[in-house]
């Protein structure tokens, strides 16, 4: 079995849109934020998502919090479709009370396998973007891989937020290389490379980041091919 593909980016003191937007809408996914944590992702995703800003794509994001990471995307994706999902009736309740604009929202249990299909198919479209931000348990991001591909159009990115932020729940690994491995090994068990054209292992910095203590800016990254 080979490695992924494994890349590290450090974004300096990069300011990007979506770095602006995250910080408005308080989303911990960008280094600004003025929360508690604040995460290196926003200049990656810039980097990734950019060239689709103004296209009327399909994005949704499981794990939905106060709603800062949904109304950052639908302020930054002026003309997509975006669907959120979280376990928690408080936050789908407040999320739905906000009366985004595109913006979807519904309950899921990411830990059930068939309430995440139920939830992930019934809006009925194939999805640009997919990004798990939900429980950071193992196990729940190895069934939203296991299950979630199947949504994404061909070309399409899935995005595993967060790896590595439990690692006393299913692995004792907190090194880049024993993520990597554990990641790759679950992706052949359950036969998923082959839905896949690219696979990345990607850890972020960002001097204005602020994750202590679980060092868990690191993300899967996965692009769909065109295998049924």
């Amino acid at each position: 079995m080979g490695k992924l593909n494994s890349y590290h980016y450090h974004f300096g003191n990069a300011v990007t849109d979506l770095c602006k937007i995250g910080m408005i809408t308080q989303a911990d996914k960008s280094p600004y934020c003025t929360g508690k944590w604040r995460h290196s992702y926003t200049p990656l995703y810039d980097m990734l998502f950019s060239k689709m800003r103004y296209d009327n794509i399909n994005i949704g994001e499981m794990g939905i919090y106060k709603g800062g990471s949904i109304e950052m995307w639908s302020q930054y994706f002026p003309n997509a479709n975006v669907y959120g999902w979280d376990h928690s009736d408080e936050f789908v309740n407040y999320v739905s009370g906000l009366n985004l604009d595109r913006v979807k929202i519904a309950k899921c249990n990411q830990a059930d396998e068939q309430d995440l299909n139920r939830a992930l198919g019934e809006p009925g479209v194939k999805y640009d973007i997919l990004i798990e931000d939900g429980s950071h348990l193992a196990w729940d991001q190895i069934k939203f891989m296991r299950n979630a591909w199947r949504y994404l159009k061909p070309g399409g990115t899935m995005v595993i937020e967060d790896i590595g932020t439990h690692p006393e729940e299913f692995y004792p690994y907190n090194t880049k290389e024993e993520l990597e491995d554990l990641l790759r090994d679950n992706l052949y068990m359950y036969n998923h490379m082959c839905y896949y054209s690219s696979i990345s292992f990607v850890e972020v910095d960002h001097e204005n980041k602020f994750v202590d203590p679980f060092d868990n800016d690191k993300v899967l990254i996965l692009v769909r091919n065109n295998i049924e």
